[in-house]
């Protein structure tokens, strides 16, 4: 019997966006075929041309996905959602939880700043609306995708009171952040299985070679400072409104559009939360041979960090992650490598060695900052890929574990040919 693993990282060429998926192939218990799992991370970009024909050229018609993490409601990372339901089966959705002050903040930013002439109502705006939206969405019978909430540990006591809030009362369940997902059940002592998810109930793989794969997502929210400042702004530019959902007229004048868009360049990006997720295995490591780096052994996991405001904030994710961080040898750069979201304490991550900025190569924001690839690169030994909309921008990381032999690492960069 097959008793090797092959798991492909991929980050898909998509723009300005985020589409990333890991696939394992894992043999049967049965005989030497194997079978596949699927984890994806965001889905969406500013051309929505382009993530569709990206989903469609990643998946075949009806492939399985067992989870997908989604770092925040922004569009260009939830817009191919709906493709990729109608493509695929998606088992599970993971999202931040979003407190009802947050979500009426996102909401009026998304239908009266976005487009506010047409009042132009995206997927982003459909999702925080009613999360039944997202479960409409399959085109497979008899399917019936599990929504997760995962809250930020700064909403402990909005968290408590989940249940009285309709938007979250459309999820299956509502967890914690730092919560360890399984791909199957670890089978260890029941205190960890307190704080943790099982995504194959009911595997039909060899179990020992995919146990101690797990997923783990950490909801991180703005800084509250800033909310608080957001309020009080708004209260005071516009005391006579309580709610701008309730008041469209207010938008009808230009002077006090302008006037609300200057509240809400408080917030910066207007994201109030994001997602991480660490993908790891326990106790492994992987040899890897690369010429460009004086290495030859790494750990197979991957910090996706989204659109995170990390800028002076990359100590709250080592205190999320603890000990997992050691087992991280890929980071997925926030927010499209722009300076402004960067914290340069990134670069001192002892074990990170693989940097990926996902940016659209003729985007408006200047993004990547190449300060951000200069820090990254003069602190250490590493590599730095930019993942655009050109298909041989796109990485692949080809992860291969196995019992009694040496575990490996392949990084190609561009569109990858057996030999």
């Amino acid at each position: 019997m097959n008793n090797e693993v092959k798991m492909i990282r991929n980050f898909i060429p998509v723009g300005q966006g985020a589409f990333y998926r890991e696939t394992f192939y894992v043999p049967e218990n049965q005989d030497d075929s194997c079978d596949k799992i699927n984890i994806v991370y965001d889905c969406g970009s500013t051309s929505k041309t382009l993530i569709n024909k990206r989903i469609e050229s990643t998946f075949e018609k009806g492939d399985v996905i067992e989870a997908l993490f989604i770092s925040h409601f922004h569009e260009d990372h939830v817009n191919g959602i709906p493709k990729l339901m109608e493509r695929c089966v998606v088992k599970k959705i993971f999202l931040p939880y979003i407190t009802e002050k947050n979500r009426k903040i996102l909401l009026t930013f998304l239908l009266k700043i976005t487009d506010s002439k047409k009042q132009n109502k995206t997927y982003a705006y459909s999702f925080l609306s009613d999360l039944s939206n997202i479960k409409a969405l399959s085109r497979y019978d008899n399917l019936d995708t599990k929504i997760y909430l995962v809250y930020a540990n700064s909403d402990l006591k909005e968290f408590e009171n989940w249940k009285n809030d309709a938007w979250a009362r459309n999820a299956d369940d509502v967890i914690e952040s730092g919560t360890e997902i399984h791909l199957i059940d670890p089978k260890n002592d029941s205190d960890e299985k307190e704080k943790s998810l099982i995504l194959l109930d009911n595997s039909n793989f060899n179990d020992a070679l995919i146990n101690g794969w797990k997923y783990i997502p950490y909801n991180m929210e703005h800084t509250k400072e800033k909310i608080e400042e957001f309020e009080k702004r708004i209260k005071q530019d516009f005391p006579e409104v309580i709610s701008f959902e309730d008041s469209p007229e207010l938008l009808n004048d230009i002077k006090k559009i302008q006037k609300l868009k200057k509240c809400y360049d408080i917030l910066g990006d207007v994201n109030t939360n994001s997602m991480l997720v660490l993908s790891t295995k326990d106790n492994i490591s992987i040899g890897v041979d690369l010429a460009e780096l004086k290495i030859s052994e790494v750990h197979p996991g991957c910090l996706y960090m989204g659109d995170f405001d990390c800028n002076g904030k990359y100590t709250d994710v080592e205190n999320a992650y603890g000990n997992y961080l050691k087992s991280v040898c890929i980071i997925q750069i926030p927010h499209h490598g722009s300076k402004i979201n960067y914290d340069s304490k990134i670069a001192t991550s002892k074990e990170a060695v693989f940097y990926i900025i996902s940016v659209g190569s003729t985007n408006k924001y200047k993004h990547p900052s190449f300060s951000v690839i200069d820090d990254l690169l003069l602190k250490k030994d590493c590599m730095v890929f930019t993942v655009t909309e050109k298909m041989d921008s796109g990485v692949f990381f080809l992860i291969t574990y196995h019992f009694c032999k040496v575990n490996k690492l392949k990084v190609c960069n561009g569109i990858c040919k057996k030999k």
